[in-house]
Parts: C-alpha cells; sequence; structure tokens
C-alpha cells in the first residue's frame, strides 16, 4: 500500500470540501429521557400562552474549569452535530461553581450560587429563599382589603407551586 504524507492527506480532505474542526459538545440524552421530554411536550401542548406566562421554569448547573486539550474531527459542511462528529461534554473538578437559576416568559430570573451539596433540603431552601421571592415580585397577588378575609386566612388567596421535571407553575 502506498504512503500518503499527512499534509496530502488533508489536502485531498479539503478538495472533498472536508476541513478540520473542533468536535460540537452535546450532552447525551438517554431514550428515557428523551421520552419524558416528549411525554412532557404531548401533555402540554395545548396549553395558551397565558398559562405559560406564569411559569417559573428552573435548573441547576455545574460551571467548571477544564483543562483538556482541544480536540479535532474532519468533517463535511452541515454535519457538525452528526454523533461522529460530536466530542462527549466533560467536567472537571479544578474549580467548580454551581449555581441555581430560573426564568419566566417576562425574562431571566434569580441566579444564585449553590453551596456544599445540593440535596432535597437545600433546594427546598432555594425555593423558600430565592424562588417565593422572586415569584412574589413576578407575579403580585392582588391586593384585597377585604376585612372578611384578614379575618379568615383560609379564604385568603395564595402561591401553589406545581414542579415537573424543572417546570414550576405559579397558581394565584
Amino acid at each position: 500500500m502506498p504512503q500518503i504524507s499527512i499534509v496530502s492527506l488533508r489536502s485531498r480532505l479539503r478538495d472533498g470540501g472536508i476541513y478540520g474542526r473542533r468536535p460540537a459538545k452535546k450532552n447525551f440524552l438517554t431514550d428515557v429521557r428523551k421520552a419524558e421530554r416528549l411525554r412532557f411536550a404531548q401533555e402540554h401542548i395545548h396549553y395558551t400562552t397565558e398559562f405559560w406566562r406564569k411559569v417559573i421554569w428552573s435548573d441547576e448547573k455545574t460551571f467548571s474549569t477544564n483543562g483538556y486539550n482541544a480536540q479535532w474531527v474532519h468533517r463535511l459542511p452541515g454535519g457538525r452535530h452528526e454523533p461522529s462528529n460530536l466530542s462527549r461534554s466533560r467536567h472537571s473538578t479544578r474549580k467548580t461553581i454551581n449555581v441555581w437559576g430560573c426564568a419566566t416568559y417576562h425574562g431571566p430570573g434569580v441566579l444564585h450560587r449553590i453551596r456544599g451539596r445540593l440535596n432535597m433540603h437545600s433546594y427546598m431552601d432555594i425555593l423558600i429563599d430565592q424562588m417565593v421571592p422572586f415569584a412574589r415580585d413576578t407575579f403580585p397577588l392582588p391586593d384585597n382589603e377585604d376585612p372578611l378575609l384578614r379575618e379568615h386566612p383560609e379564604h385568603r388567596q395564595q402561591y401553589r407551586f406545581f414542579m415537573h421535571d424543572g417546570l414550576v407553575s405559579v397558581e394565584i
């Protein structure tokens, strides 16, 4: 078999429209997560814009520095997200910051730094200390001076949070 130099190989690849590029990074979804997302979309497809205006989306994210060497792939134009051209996202433990954030139809909300491990108790603390004040500011309850409501607080309107895969719907 004849030998070919690296320079000649790259030249022939470029002649064929295949250029060296860094692979796109993508978090791979499992089949279970894909099915869950599809089910969520199908269950909520008929919800009105008015409903979505009262939704607070939230998520947690770890940002980290990493010192990985750059990777390269050779691909055709338009093939950026083909599985063979992807690099799995990697997380470094060198320097990290964990955050919880939220957003609504109306724009970005709170960004909160998570210190320590996130568990059920610390997540509930975030909801109480961050989400509730944000919800009160974003979706204010009507001022109601009805003395009956002051005497019978069980009739007072309240916020109700519905959580499903990062979706928190506020009902007042």
